[in-house]
């Protein structure tokens, strides 16, 4: 018996056999999920020192200065460096180049070193 030439696939079917899919349903969305539930953090209270150390901080900080803030969002802390503008007196919070942070949410400034 002589082998018959299969009709050509279009390149959509072609494509499907190479498409991901996911063997367990749900499996993504459960880690994703267990990864939320595990950077989830407490807000911690800055102590009178570390208080004191901030503000002194700020009080030293100059227009164009680079600056490490780390800051409390989204039920985690995390780090943003950029380039300081101001301190806003109406609403309570460093206005970087590209971002504000609340006064209240800040946790630490650290001046950084120019390159």
């Amino acid at each position: 018996m002589a082998n018959k030439p299969r009709p050509k696939m279009s390149p959509a079917e072609r494509a499907k056999q190479f498409m991901p899919f996911d063997a367990v349903k749900g499996l993504r969305e459960a880690l994703a999920r267990k990864e939320a539930e595990l950077l989830y953090t407490e807000r911690q209270e800055l102590s009178e020192d570390a208080a004191a150390a901030l503000n002194e901080t700020l009080a030293s900080l100059r227009p164009g200065d680079r600056v490490a803030v780390t800051y409390f969002e989204n039920h985690r802390y995390q780090t943003y460096s950029d380039r300081f503008r101001r301190i806003r007196a109406n609403d309570p919070a460093i206005e970087l180049e590209d971002r504000n942070i609340l006064l209240s949410d800040v946790f630490t400034v650290v001046r950084e070193e120019e390159e």
